[in-house]
Order: structure tokens, then sequence, then C-alpha cells
């Protein structure tokens, strides 16, 4: 019968196999979870003004892709996805009455900017990476304003940025890895079993 540490495949007492965990497993994610992020906060900035922001054809795109001519989103809209995910949007419907009656929507409404449940997900997810990192005194990559500006210009990238995370995360649950399953298993240890060994341990 194997026992734990063959199951397991890693020296989970030697910290720079836990440093080469972060580095290649949950340092990538939390790049990839900056960069949704990052491009959030640069939509607010850059939709500020919807009128001047609209003249960008991408712009027009994370806003109006994939809307009918009725206000509603297609299956596989892009302005659905950025509604969905980055919580960023203008009113469809609005937006098509104005068109309806002559008047131009950009002079009359505004974007709006909602905090999602995969954007709180990806920011506590972001910082937990980080917090880890720095414990284990490693450097956190950052993210490149060209980065954003390529997410900005080809705004149907977003969604390889999006899968790309996703299969990160996924990688990273104790389904997948057994770092993480190894972190887990810990919690379920009662702590007075560990205060026990210690003391055991001290006494040999």
């Amino acid at each position: 019968m194997e026992n734990y540490d063959s199951v397991i495949g890693f020296d989970y007492t030697e910290s720079e196999e836990w440093k080469r965990w972060i580095k290649e497993e949950l340092l990538p994610l939390h790049k990839q979870l900056s960069i949704i992020t990052g491009l959030r906060e640069r939509l607010e900035y850059e939709l500020a003004s919807l009128k001047g922001a609209l003249n960008r054809e991408s712009m027009r795109a994370i806003l109006l892709g994939g809307v009918t001519e009725e206000g509603e989103y297609k299956p596989n809209s892009l302005a659905k996805l950025y509604r969905e995910v980055l919580g960023v949007f203008i009113n469809p419907k609005e937006w098509v009455a104005y068109c309806k009656t002559g008047v131009d929507p950009a002079n009359k409404m505004g974007c709006h900017f909602e905090e999602t449940e995969f954007l709180k997900f990806a920011s506590e997810i972001r910082d937990l990476v980080e917090m880890i990192a720095r414990k284990m005194g490693l450097e956190i990559p950052d993210v490149s304003r060209e980065e954003i500006e390529e997410l900005l210009s080809n705004p149907e990238k977003f969604a390889d940025v999006l899968r790309e995370a996703y299969r990160l995360m996924a990688g990273a649950t104790a389904n997948c890895d057994y770092h993480t399953f190894f972190v887990l298993s810990l919690y379920c240890i009662p702590k007075f079993y560990v205060r026990e060994v210690s003391k055991a341990k001290g006494e040999t």
C-alpha cells in the first residue's frame, strides 16, 4: 500500500518546491486575473466620456457588439460578455429607442459600471495569490500597458483571456493539483492533534 508521500509525488517539506509551484502554477493565474481587473479599470477611464469613446470601433463592439435592432443581446454577444463578466455596459434598449427617434444616444446616455460576482472572485483570488507569493519572497509580474491596449483594440480577445484564466483556476484546484490538495488537507487536521504531535517530537 502506498503512503501519503509517494501519492502526492513531491517533497512538501522543501520550501523551494513550494516556490517552484507558485511560480509555475499560481503566478500565471495571477497575471491573467490582473489583466482582467486591469482591463475593467482601464475601461472605466476610457468610457468616462461615452461620446468620445464611441469614436473607436472597438469600444462600440464592447458596448454594442451582438445587440439586435430590438435592443436584445444575441446568444454570443460580445457586449453581453463584457456586461456579465466585467460589469461594463450601456442600456441597449435605451440606445435603440434613441436611435429610432433620430437622437444621438451618445449625447443622452452614460456607461454603467457594476461589480459582478466574477470580478469579486477574480480580485479575491488575485490578492490571495499575491499575498502567498510575497510571503515566499517572490516577485509579482506586472501587466504591461501594451497588454491592456491589445484587448482594447481587439476586444474579442478577451474571451481568450477568460478561457486561460478558467483553465489555470481549474488546474489549481484540489481535484487537479496535489499541492492544493495537501494544503487543504492540513485544515482537516484538528489543532489539538498538531499540538500533541509537536510536543511528542520535541521530547524525542
